[in-house]
């Protein structure tokens, strides 16, 4: 991949090119008016169990999740990242157990077959999303809108890491920013706003039971975790124009 400067022009340009409302316009989930004619699930704000529950089920059925809904849960989950350290830290002394869910991309149908063989998370069922939430599949919205909705309901046992592909650059080159752009169009750069901010909050690593530590793309034998927990990890991002 050619990073460049030349090549990371190429990257913006395509990016400016999306979307009708800029990052610079200040939205909330409560300025945004429902249309009559939208059909899909009218979710509670904040989130609740029925409203996972009927957010899986519109899922199911293809539904697109209206963007005062997304909205919503991308800024209560961005509320609660940004009190994240670098590395989070869990247990298993009470659960006995935790799954660690690694690349979904997108895949929907991937992320349903995990919660039908293992149960969706809980307070007594942990899981650990180790990045690489969206590009390729054609559902990263739908997976991300799932996976905070868990964690908004239980932040103690949903534990979301930074993959690669939670970047701007990537999303253009694989397919997220294209799958906003198609479902939300008008609101699509706006969105891709919302998600780059989430995505520079995510927390890097986390450690299970201060033994296991579980990273995208792996660890060397010379980790130093220190170094790691004081990094600046919301630094590292392009600043939207």
């Amino acid at each position: 991949t050619n990073r460049g400067p030349t090549g990371m022009t190429r990257f913006s340009d395509a990016f400016e090119n999306i979307g009708g409302i800029g990052c610079g316009v200040l939205l909330n989930a409560q300025s945004v008016v429902i249309e009559s004619s939208y059909n899909g699930p009218m979710l509670p704000c904040p989130i609740t169990t029925q409203g996972v529950a009927m957010l899986l089920d519109a899922c199911k059925k293809d539904q697109i999740i209206h963007v005062k809904f997304v909205i919503d849960i991308l800024q209560r989950g961005i509320t609660i990242l940004k009190k994240l350290p670098n590395i989070s830290e869990v247990t298993t002394n009470i659960t006995k157990q935790i799954t660690v869910v690694g690349d979904l991309h997108g895949k929907l149908d991937d992320l349903f077959i995990i919660f039908y063989k293992n149960g969706p998370p809980s307070n007594e069922n942990p899981y650990i999303f180790n990045g690489d939430f969206v590009d390729r599949g054609a559902s990263s919205v739908e997976v991300t809108l799932i996976l905070l909705s868990f964690l908004i309901l239980y932040p103690n046992h949903v534990t979301l890491n930074r993959g690669n592909h939670e970047d701007r650059i990537l999303n253009i080159r694989y397919g997220f920013a294209k799958e906003l752009q198609q479902k939300y169009r008008r609101y699509a750069k706006r969105l891709t706003c919302l998600y780059e901010e989430m995505f520079s909050w995510l927390p890097l690593a986390t450690l299970i039971d201060s033994k296991i530590m579980v990273v995208h793309g792996g660890i060397s034998d010379r980790t130093n975790i220190k170094a790691v927990q004081n990094l600046n990890r919301h630094k590292v991002r392009i600043d939207s124009k």
